[in-house]
């Protein structure tokens, strides 16, 4: 039995190799499509044959091999006995023509069907340029034609798309006219030297293309030399053309002025025009060579030199614009080209605009609600929306219908940090903050107070500013207590019991020690006038005396001017003498 078992699986294995045996020399290919793949691979290509194995764990890859250079496509298994796909690898050794074969998972070739080889062709995009160019200007504003040459795009995949990836340049105003994505086309690019800019007479163009819809897109990258004649130019740190300054009244502005000439051994100096000139309170100093101001790549050809300019505006020249304007040239008038751009700044005196800071003010036409002796706060925060950073402060102004500008006993004073004196202009670029604080009084309850606050720019106090108002409602029948203060002289204050305001207070627990931390306490409960009362019935209702009720609500003037729908503080009398003691 042992013998015959194991000559049983003996033969099956025999079966099972021949059968293996006979399906790998069975199995040949016998072309591929496409026969081409860009560089950076990813192209899926048809390897068509017969014989190819569909038995799980055969699989099958495309070998490419040129130059010694070999890459190979990741293990695939068949789709069906004469179909094969791979996909190209990332082929790193350039454009090459490589000879393509088929593997098994053994690493054993697939015969190609009637021998030979098949060449296939790893093909990266094209890109043709100028050697070198060399540019030629004259003086500013008399070059004519603009630097302008082209870069010729190609792939020798037809279905390939290029497009420009990148451009880059120290040139600025490089101009680059790149058409949409396509196999073959002309990039140009252009470029009109701006004398009020900064750049190197000897540069390059580094232009990069690339395949289009690719993440990993294959890329071409080429550099050309440029070399430019120029002209004496301004140069860093100098202001550029148009360029816009601001300088408050009280301050100092000082601008750097600083030129080369790119010619050898030629001396470069500095002049400002006649027309517009200078503004009243400005000088320019000019200094000796400016060797710190020399950049990469001049070498010594020349000496920059620099001029420093200083304005400091007075009174009266805020709200002024003024135009200054300077130029570059050569001190041997007979070179060519001798002269830069002119370039002209504008300074900006700006005038006082001071305005409410709304996102620390009390918003204006507020009503904000107190009681006696809470601290009632109104912030007046304030910042020059015209940039200057001028200083400007709050004067309190007597509104309509009131006899002064801040109720009795409140005050406005500044933030300590953010206010400033009012002979100080300038310097209040994050602005000064201010505020009206008050803790009412008894007798005050019950009124409604309109206080009203001008802006006035310390730089033109004479000038109307912004004004806001705001309304003040002392609430009646509450109060807040001071440091060291309790029911019992709580109760002093509003001549009632002590008992009463505790009751009046049942979420508080001692009544010997209130809190001074702004927190609300109540006096007793309001009461609504009904039709048919009166101030002596409501009293008497209440427990109350009549001159108890007139001194708990000060707002009115006597007892007989109770009216319908009144709101009236009132102490309901619920101790008796004896529970009072």
């Amino acid at each position: 039995m042992f013998f015959s078992s194991r000559a049983a699986i003996w033969c099956l294995l025999s079966l099972l190799c021949l059968t293996n045996l006979k399906t790998a020399f069975a199995q040949q290919w016998s072309g591929a499509s496409p026969s081409r793949s860009r560089v950076g691979g990813g192209i899926s290509v048809t390897v068509q044959g017969v014989g190819f194995s569909t038995t799980p764990g055969n699989s099958y890859r495309c070998k490419f091999t040129a130059n010694g250079q070999t890459e190979q496509s990741t293990l695939v298994a068949a789709q069906d006995a004469n179909t094969v796909v791979c996909v190209t690898p990332q082929w790193t050794h350039g454009n090459a023509d490589s000879i393509l074969g088929i593997v098994d998972q053994a690493n054993l070739p697939v015969p190609k069907q009637g021998g030979g080889t098949l060449t296939f062709q790893f093909r990266a995009p094209q890109l043709s340029v100028p050697a070198s160019i060399n540019y030629v200007m004259q003086n500013c504003n008399e070059t004519a034609n603009a630097m302008t040459f082209h870069a010729n795009v190609s792939h020798a995949i037809e279905t390939i798309s290029l497009e420009l990836k990148n451009v880059t340049s120290s040139l600025p105003g490089l101009v680059v006219n790149a058409p949409s994505a396509s196999n073959a086309h002309s990039i140009q690019l252009s470029w009109f030297p701006d004398l009020s800019l900064p750049w190197n007479v000897s540069t390059s163009i580094v232009i990069v293309i690339g395949e289009s819809g690719q993440a990993e897109p294959d890329l071409a990258t080429m550099t050309v030399p440029i070399n430019v004649e120029a002209p004496p130019e301004m140069i860093a740190p100098s202001p550029q053309h148009g360029q816009e300054f601001v300088v408050p009244v009280g301050e100092t502005l000082n601008i750097i002025l600083a030129a080369e000439d790119r010619n050898p051994s030629q001396a470069v100096l500095i002049a400002l025009l006649e027309d517009p000139g200078l503004p009243s309170g400005s000088s320019i100093t000019a200094t000796g060579p400016y060797l710190e101001a020399r950049r990469p790549g001049f070498g010594s050809l020349s000496t920059p030199v620099k001029r420093e300019l200083s304005f400091r505006p007075s009174r009266g020249q805020q709200g002024f614009s003024y135009q200054i304007c300077m130029f570059a040239y050569n001190s041997d008038s007979a070179v060519r080209p001798s002269r830069s751009c002119t370039r002209c700044i504008v300074v900006r005196v700006p005038p006082a605009v001071p305005s409410f800071d709304e996102t620390l003010s009390t918003p204006a036409d507020a009503v904000v609600p107190s009681a006696v002796q809470c601290e009632t706060v109104i912030d007046i925060a304030i910042k020059d929306i015209g940039g200057a950073g001028y200083c400007a402060s709050p004067v309190a102004v007597v509104s309509q219908g009131q006899t002064r500008a801040l109720p009795q006993f409140a005050a406005l004073e500044g933030v300590p940090g953010r206010s400033v004196a009012t002979s100080v202009v300038s310097g209040c670029g994050n602005g000064t903050h201010y505020k009206i604080v008050w803790r009412p009084k008894r007798g005050q309850e019950g009124q409604q107070y309109r206080v009203c606050v001008d802006l006035v720019s310390h730089l033109q106090p004479d000038v109307q500013g912004i004004q806001r108002c705001y309304t003040i409602r002392v609430d009646k029948c509450l109060f807040c207590a001071a440091q060291g203060d309790s029911f019992t002289t709580a109760a002093r204050l509003f001549g009632t019991d002590w008992v009463q305001l505790w009751g009046a207070n049942p979420q508080h627990n001692d009544p010997d020690l209130l809190t001074d931390d702004g927190r609300r306490y109540t006096v007793g409960p309001a009461y609504l006038v009904q039709d048919g009362d009166t101030a002596a019935g409501i009293a008497s209702r209440f427990g109350m005396p009549q001159e108890a009720l007139l001194d708990l609500n000060p707002d009115l003037q006597s007892l007989d001017a109770v009216k319908l729908g009144d709101s009236l503080c009132i102490t309901p009398h619920v101790c008796n003498d004896a529970g009072s003691q």
